[in-house]
């Protein structure tokens, strides 16, 4: 299989760009926190909405190459971010305090569960382009989108 066949494939666009994400997340935090010298918490939080915004084009620009309104996209994803929030809180709080599981293994297993997930949130509702109803419909049918 080609590179290009490779990336025809939304579900590996969106990994890609998960990934460039945790990445872009990583430095932007390191630079704000070590190289400019603020404090944890300040360097945290921009980071967080840093990676929101990189995050929220990655995959509207690169993974899902949506045509989409962009207002109507940042709305549904932000609702999305938000629900996801309230979820891993509640799965890793749940995990780890009452079934004795690690934070890092409760974190991995709803980090599975919230990428699962999203993928299809993101492909058939936050992305997917709109009729003039405002229902999601097919933007490349029959194709590894």
């Amino acid at each position: 299989m080609t590179l290009a066949a490779l990336l025809r494939s939304s579900a590996l666009r969106y990994v890609v760009a998960g990934g460039m994400a945790f990445i872009f997340n990583v430095i932007l935090l390191n630079v704000l926190r070590e190289g400019l010298g603020w404090p944890t918490s300040v360097s945290a939080m921009l980071a967080f909405w840093g990676t929101f915004g990189f995050s929220y084009a990655m995959q509207r620009i690169f993974a899902f190459q949506s045509t989409s309104s962009v207002a109507g996209s940042l709305v549904r994803y932000s609702i999305l971010v938000a629900f996801n929030s309230v979820v891993v809180s509640v799965v890793v709080t749940i995990c780890n305090e009452h079934f004795g599981i690690g934070l890092g293994t409760s974190q991995l297993i709803v980090t599975i569960m919230t990428t699962t997930w999203n993928y299809f949130a993101y492909k058939h509702w936050v992305y997917a382009a709109r009729n003039r109803s405002g229902k999601a419909e097919e933007t490349h049918a029959g194709s590894a989108r």
